[in-house]
């Protein structure tokens, strides 16, 4: 798009579903000129999409909570709540050569690598998580030290630990207690009275959620501009308004600017406009990576959504076999398997080519699953993200960057503000939400 001479009242930087809302909502609520840019050619974050077999998939597996309460208030506003799908899940965990269900509660109870007691003790940890409201007392708890507390040694050591290590590797010993007890509570809230999970799916991939926000941007008047990479935010304190650079030459300007980028990229962008301590305060926040492999197979893995892989020598730490779930791409033949693996970017699955990482993942497979064969591979895709997700040790929330970065006029709020949570669209939405409520709706 010709970028318009006029000043913009907000230039939204990162087109993520913080991004979208923000922009949306600032537009259609505030009747404020908007400006949101996205660096690469599609809106939707780490929700994005791609083309496979004629049918749009998300590049990293996506899915709904039942308890997602903000995401599913903006799909009503938006006339699109007809187009969700809601199912029971079949969530288990591969331990020791075996596979397991871990749907319900009677499927606890026969978890037979767990002694009876460890088995009620499971069940009975993930009730006393779900109705903890008061978590100031293991703030200062690591997830080990608060798991083997509530769960028992044995299921620390046979469910929960080869997962953090999986996921965090050497880092699971600083992982925060909190952060922990908001991933069961969440998944808790998710399910029905029976305990079976309910999960939400949007019809046709979350591309359609994220074209409706894009379309009701524009009736708005705001105005959306991708392919553009931001490189520097300055104050011009003669016309004291923000001039905004990028490096395909454009130059806007703006009263205000929000960031939803990841912080360091924020700081990397705002240098000669923010002081050393807030700076530093935005550099100080550690991020994980992930590598996201999604084969098409001829058949089906398993009967399971959500596998949970209790090894942390294989190289993914989860398989979510999305057909079993949304079975689109099954009328086509296909069955779509994510494997995720999370790491530092430094990490060698993170660094190594897809070539490899594909010969890794089907070696795994043909260990895991004694039928598997890598002729069932009709294709594949990786995608990887430097910024999956922040890495939320004990003493986070001291750490949680500000949301104003120059008083009255660059702001930021991203996947660094949202605690104990730490990613997903509907977080995107709740915290994006709160900040406009503190930020624009009591002003």
């Amino acid at each position: 798009m010709m970028i318009p001479e006029e000043i913009y009242d907000v230039i939204v930087i990162g087109g993520g579903y913080s991004g979208l809302n923000l922009t949306y909502k600032l537009s259609k609520n505030h009747n404020l000129r908007v400006l949101l840019v996205e660096e690469s050619d599609q809106l939707g974050g780490l929700a994005s999409t791609f083309y496979s077999k004629g049918i749009k998939l998300e590049k990293f597996y996506h899915h709904w909570f039942i308890g997602d309460k903000e995401i599913m208030a903006l799909i009503d506003e938006l006339g699109l709540s007809e187009r969700l799908i809601v199912k029971p899940s079949r969530t288990g965990v591969y331990y020791a050569n075996s596979t397991f269900r871990l749907s319900t509660p009677i499927d606890v109870l026969k978890f037979k690598p767990l002694t009876l007691i460890s088995r009620i003790r499971l069940g009975l940890g993930f009730i006393y998580a779900k109705f903890l409201k008061d978590t100031s007392n293991i703030e200062g708890m690591t997830s080990e030290e608060w798991l083997t507390k509530v769960f028992g040694n044995e299921v620390y050591e046979k469910v929960w630990k080869p997962l953090l290590v999986g996921k965090f590797g050497e880092d699971h010993k600083s992982l925060s207690a909190v952060w922990m007890w908001k991933k069961l509570g969440l998944r808790g809230s998710s399910r029905s009275k029976d305990g079976r999970e309910n999960l939400i799916y949007f019809d046709g991939s979350f591309d359609e959620l994220t074209n409706k926000i894009e379309e009701e941007i524009i009736k708005s008047g705001s105005d959306i501009l991708k392919e553009c990479k931001i490189n520097e935010v300055i104050e011009n304190n003669d016309t004291n308004l923000l001039e905004v650079k990028s490096e395909q030459n454009h130059l806007i300007q703006a009263k205000k600017v929000i960031f939803t980028t990841a912080p360091e990229i924020t700081e990397s962008i705002c240098k000669k406009s923010l002081d050393k301590e807030t700076r530093n305060q935005l550099t100080r926040i550690d991020y994980l990576g992930n590598v996201c492999m999604i084969l098409f197979l001829d058949k089906s893995l398993s009967d399971f959504y959500w596998l949970n892989v209790n090894d942390p020598n294989f190289p993914f730490v989860g398989i979510i076999e999305h057909t079993n779930f949304d079975n689109t791409f099954v009328d086509n033949g296909y069955h779509v398997i994510y494997l995720s693996r999370y790491c530092r970017v430094e990490d060698k699955y993170f660094i190594m080519s897809d070539k490899e990482f594909l010969n890794v993942c089907k070696d795994s497979l043909k260990e895991m699953f004694p039928d598997f064969s890598e002729d069932s591979i009709k294709d594949f895709a990786i995608w990887r993200s430097k910024y999956s997700q922040p890495f939320m040790e004990i003493g986070y929330k001291s750490m949680i960057p500000k949301n104003e970065l120059l008083k009255d006029k660059i702001f930021q709020i991203s996947m660094a503000n949202i605690y104990p949570e730490d990613r997903g669209t509907n977080c995107a939405v709740k915290y994006t939400d709160d900040f406009l409520n503190e930020y624009y709706d009591d002003k």
